[in-house]
């Protein structure tokens, strides 16, 4: 995951940098290694992973959400007010009113390979 954050370009890196709050929707082995990369470049950001799919305890951290419908996502998005999300651009069709820095992660689950 160090390889899709070195890929992000300057606005990208400001962003995370400014950032509180940063919500990661993707897998949840995927979203936890994105994580931990923020987390060693921006210490301070808040970081919640979601995901529609399989989520394991053992690997989940306080706060991490299991989406399970369109409800959920809008909820968790309104309910956290997060700076960034880090997601699959096709989730951006649910969020019509964030307002916050949308960075793309696609994932082939959800979007193929269109992105």
């Amino acid at each position: 995951m160090t390889d899709w954050l070195a890929s992000q370009d300057d606005a990208a890196a400001n962003t995370l940098a400014a950032a509180h709050t940063i919500l990661i929707i993707h897998q949840q082995i995927t979203a936890n290694a994105l994580r931990e990369a923020i987390k060693t470049a921006y210490p301070d950001c808040k970081i919640t992973c979601a995901t529609w799919f399989q989520q394991h305890a053992a690997l989940t951290q306080p706060g991490d959400l299991h989406l399970r419908e369109e409800d959920d996502l809008i909820a968790a998005v309104t309910d956290q007010a997060p700076d960034v999300i880090i997601a699959d651009p096709l989730f951006a069709r649910a969020l019509r009113d964030y307002a916050g820095r949308w960075l793309p992660f696609p994932h082939f689950a959800v979007s193929g390979g269109s992105h």
